[in-house]
């Protein structure tokens, strides 16, 4: 399936997966890969963590195509991209772990924990049983509200890292 056959739209959101030409762009900082990835980015995206992420994202996306188990931009309702939520691999043994980040000055909006929900009501992959884990770092209370809202649960520390289910 391509990029631009899957969407998820929220109340103030709509998100897409990423493309090949989205990681060129995000690796490159170029506008004219943007306009070629048809967005528009915050100067602050993308965040240090997701851009070191490019390179596995870009060989997912060659070895198996976009499946929606990926990344997933997020934009605003002007288009502009304000960060990312997806998938860090396809499911394995019924569960799924995803990762999430809104760049610095379009925080405390609410963006990530409505871009979350939106992603984790995609394609009904909740319904389906699934479980879904996530990690964030000790101190991170953001993430940590973000998880709590999403109905995550705490299940262990592990490397500094909080461990969630749900």
């Amino acid at each position: 399936m391509n990029a631009a056959a899957m969407r998820i739209s929220t109340a103030r959101l709509s998100l897409r997966p990423f493309s090949a030409e989205l990681v060129r762009a995000a690796q490159s900082g170029e506008l004219s890969d943007y306009r070629m990835a048809d967005v528009f980015p915050d100067p602050q995206w993308p965040e240090k963590d997701l851009r070191e992420a490019l390179p596995f994202f870009a060989e997912q996306i060659a070895r198996s195509g976009i499946d929606g188990f990926g990344p997933w931009v997020v934009l605003d309702g002007s288009g502009t991209v304000v960060g990312s939520v997806g998938f860090l691999g396809r499911p394995e043994d019924g569960a799924a772990e995803v990762g999430f980040g809104i760049v610095p000055s379009q925080r405390r909006k609410g963006y990530c924990l409505e871009a979350l929900e939106g992603l984790l009501r995609w394609d009904g992959f909740l319904e389906s049983g699934a479980t879904v884990t996530a990690r964030c770092e000790v101190g991170n209370a953001a993430s940590v509200a973000t998880l709590r809202k999403a109905g995550f649960l705490l299940v262990g520390e592990k490397d500094g890292l909080l461990e969630w289910r749900r």
